[in-house]
């Protein structure tokens, strides 16, 4: 832990000082599920959040967010049965730039189930001690960025965990999976 956060200190302070780096806030739809098992069918959700973006150099940069995500999946054997998952998530992805404004981003994102819920009409159970709280994944996305600082992507990400806490050898392994469409904007640039 101690070598990863020295090498991210370096890295921050090792950027030219002509580097640009914005703070700002994006937010779009997810369409995300629970596995590929059948059980579950994707749902339509939301996610907003605020990031630090920094180009290290003309054709890389990376980019932290603190974001708020509204996950999970329909029932597919009752038609309006619904789990949403409320999560507080930390992406970090390394981005790197085409013809300047064409970027593709990968890395990990950490995040931590704020609540989850399971609906149907007329019934409401709170299923958030049956979750696992924390969740690891891999993202990857493509976008486009203008100079203003505004930017449009798509992003998926696929969760390294089962999300039911059940062991590896459960034979339906619940992971996050999900689709992301977003807008940003740029709030302030530091550099």
């Amino acid at each position: 832990m101690r070598l990863l956060m020295l090498v991210l200190v370096t890295l921050i302070f090792s950027a030219s000082v002509q580097a640009q780096i914005l703070f700002g806030g994006k937010g779009g739809i997810n369409v995300s599920t629970l596995g590929t098992s059948g059980l579950y069918k994707p749902r339509l959700g939301y996610h907003a959040a605020l990031f630090y973006s920094q180009h290290l150099e003309a054709q890389y940069g990376w980019q932290f967010e603190l974001q708020y995500s509204l996950q999970g999946a329909r029932d597919a054997a009752i038609t309006n049965g619904r789990l949403a998952y409320h999560y507080l998530s930390l992406p970090v992805v390394l981005k790197l730039y085409f013809k300047e404004s064409v970027f593709a981003e990968v890395g990990p994102q950490v995040s931590y189930l704020a609540g989850a819920k399971y609906s149907q009409p007329g019934f409401k159970e709170d299923k958030s001690s049956e979750v696992r709280r924390w969740d690891f994944l891999g993202v990857v996305g493509f976008g486009y960025e203008t100079e203003t600082g505004t930017n449009m992507g798509l992003r998926v990400g696929v969760g390294f965990l089962n999300t039911s806490g059940a062991s590896v050898g459960s034979s339906a392994i619940f992971r996050n999976l999900f689709l992301q469409a977003h807008v940003g904007f740029k709030i302030k640039e530091l550099l």
